[in-house]
């Protein structure tokens, strides 16, 4: 036995846990990524009204913690009843779907905080820029500056 899997039935064990649990048969590694659909779909739901919460700024008071628990909770009954998604979301593509929605959600965010950025910088007057010929000479030689100071009375 590798230290990793002991490491791994220690933490099984920890949670109360058999090894061996969490869906897999007798003699195989746990799935690591095993997460109780309830779970999955209440995440689920919990990052799409994350990802829609710049367009719609109120879905946060309506999708809190507890009635995506609850949504989860029900939709996993009757996926449960149904035989759907027995392998949960993604099902043998399940680490590709959790970074789907870790990634997404950052894609998301830096569009649009790229978008902001170019639309402030398009806002800015083109008078404020200088350009070559606008600047003086104190401007290319800062010495020039101080000895102004200086001799000025």
């Amino acid at each position: 036995m590798s230290e990793l899997d002991e490491l791994q039935r220690h933490a099984l064990e920890a949670d109360g846990a058999q090894p061996g649990a969490a869906g897999s048969a007798p003699g195989e590694k746990p799935d690591s990524l095993s997460v109780p659909l309830d779970q999955e779909i209440s995440g689920l739901v919990q990052v799409i009204a994350k990802m829609l919460t710049p367009i719609f700024p109120s879905l946060p008071r309506v999708y809190t913690d507890q009635n995506c628990a609850a949504i989860g909770v029900s939709v996993a009954a009757v996926c449960k009843k149904r035989g759907w998604l027995p392998n949960g979301i993604g099902g043998e593509y399940a680490a590709e779907v959790q970074a789907a929605f870790i990634l997404v959600p950052i894609a998301i965010s830096t569009a649009l905080a790229v978008r902001a950025d170019m639309q402030a910088a398009q806002r800015t007057p083109a008078a404020s820029i200088p350009t070559p010929a606008a600047q003086s000479p104190r401007d290319e030689n800062p010495d020039a500056t101080a000895v102004l100071t200086v001799i000025k009375p």
